[in-house]
């Protein structure tokens, strides 16, 4: 259940908490921030288990990695090392999707500030 919980709140939560607070904090380049942090805990990427591997955002690894210290981040860097060439396509794809949301979400802001 706690997976549950946590794959909802990096999908929903962390966009929408990094948004508000782009909008409201005066921060010098809130599309970098939202790119850099959305590309970080939602590029997929894949989880190993038993005999096979499953999908899993690279937050959720990293998360379990951090918990599990600094044996379990070595694990992470090895599995990112290891699948390479999926990750060469993921973390660009998401980070690319990821600016584009960002440019629009952002971009409202700017012309809200220029018209009052």
């Amino acid at each position: 259940m706690e997976i549950v919980i946590l794959l909802v709140f990096l999908y929903l939560g962390v966009p929408f908490l990094l948004v508000k607070l782009g909008r409201l904090l005066p921060v010098k380049n809130p599309v970098l921030i939202f790119t850099v942090v959305c590309t970080l805990l939602l590029s997929p990427s894949l989880a190993p288990v038993t005999i096979m591997f499953v999908p899993a955002p690279l937050g959720v690894l990293l998360y379990f990695g951090v918990i599990s210290g600094i044996g379990g981040m070595i694990d992470v860097v090895t599995l990112i090392v290891i699948l390479w060439q999926f990750h060469l396509i993921s973390i660009p794809t998401t980070a690319f999707i990821a600016y584009i949301i960002a440019k629009i979400a952002f971009e409202s802001k700017n012309s809200v500030d220029e018209n009052t």
